[in-house]
């Protein structure tokens, strides 16, 4: 019979898994409705040479037949009323019928992951009382960082690894103009990941939990920090180019109060999910498979990877016990 560390490698395994043929068909679906939105567009006359109104005009129209398109092919009403439709309407429903398919295994993978999310000791153990964080969003979470319980700096990897580091004093991923190839190999940033946690954030803002609190206040912080600073906060549209030096968006002001607090949920799911694994005897005891071990493809600099052997030898508990502390 399998150990509970065994399981949990397994079961981490196959989250992975299930997130790499997710993304994949997500993409694949991405692609063919933004191919399908720009040829409908340039059908419409759309060029870049027309007035920001025209252009914009056109794309509202282009995107009205692509829905109603979406809902004739589900039997909800005959397609949109515009008159350049009926030229389109083949090849809208073409486009929608190549996508039924793939739009389908993306919602049997998203289940299956979150089967399996609801599985993981850390669910059962606290996140599933985490409002706005749900079984699908802890799936991408471990999809996208593998073991958490396997970084050896604890925190700072796992932000790191879902680029969310300070890196020489500069957020990941702005490494500045002039940043030689040593200087962004150190930054070890993905996009794609750092997008995956701010859609996380985003689903947590718009719940009325604990995670929309730690933002609000944040976002208040950040606010009295920039006035405080001399900068004037303004929505980005009221801010003129020659005043653009003394002002910050109030957009800038959230994304930072963003940030902060999904710095804070990792944080916080970090420490319930070593508190869960201090619960099993065999991985309190240091007797995880080699096989669990969190293996990006190209570990960055400053993740490192586990070294509970280095740590039971030296006499250092392979599992750190955090304690709560107010925010």
């Amino acid at each position: 019979m399998p150990s509970p560390a065994e399981t949990l490698a397994d079961t981490i395994g196959a989250i992975r898994a299930l997130h790499r043929r997710r993304t994949f068909l997500m993409a694949q679906r991405k692609a063919k409705d933004l191919a399908l939105g720009a040829f409908i567009r340039l059908d419409l006359g759309w060029h870049r040479g027309l007035p920001a109104d025209e252009r914009k005009a056109i794309a509202t129209r282009a995107a009205e037949m692509i829905e109603a398109g979406r809902k004739a092919l589900h039997g909800k009403g005959n397609g949109s009323e515009d008159a350049a439709y009926p030229g389109l309407h083949s090849i809208i429903l073409a486009s929608h019928k190549s996508c039924a398919d793939i739009e389908t295994l993306e919602a049997e993978t998203t289940r299956a992951m979150e089967k399996l999310a609801k599985t993981l000791p850390v669910w059962g153990a606290w996140a599933k009382e985490v409002k706005g964080l749900g079984a699908r969003s802890l799936a991408v979470i471990v999809g996208e960082a593998g073991d958490l319980g396997s970084y050896d700096k604890g925190e700072a990897g796992v932000w790191k690894r879902l680029g969310l580091a300070v890196i020489d004093g500069k957020r990941q991923g702005s490494a500045g103009k002039g940043a030689d190839a040593a200087t962004w190999l150190r930054h070890g940033y993905s996009p794609a990941r750092r997008a995956a946690m701010f859609v996380i954030g985003d689903c947590l803002i718009k719940q009325q939990g604990r995670y929309r609190e730690i933002y609000l206040a944040r976002k208040t912080i950040e606010a009295a920090k920039a006035e405080a600073a001399g900068l004037r906060v303004l929505p980005a549209a009221k801010i003129k180019k020659s005043e653009a030096a003394g002002c910050i968006s109030e957009m800038h002001i959230h994304r930072r109060a963003q940030r902060y607090m999904e710095k804070r949920l990792l944080r916080h799911l970090l420490r319930a999910w070593r508190r869960a694994e201090q619960s099993a005897p065999e991985r309190a005891m240091g007797h995880a498979p080699a096989a669990e071990r969190h293996t990006p493809s190209a570990p960055a600099e400053g993740e490192g990877q586990p070294s509970r052997a280095r740590k039971r030898a030296s006499g250092e508990a392979p599992y750190p016990v955090f304690h709560e502390a107010a925010e």
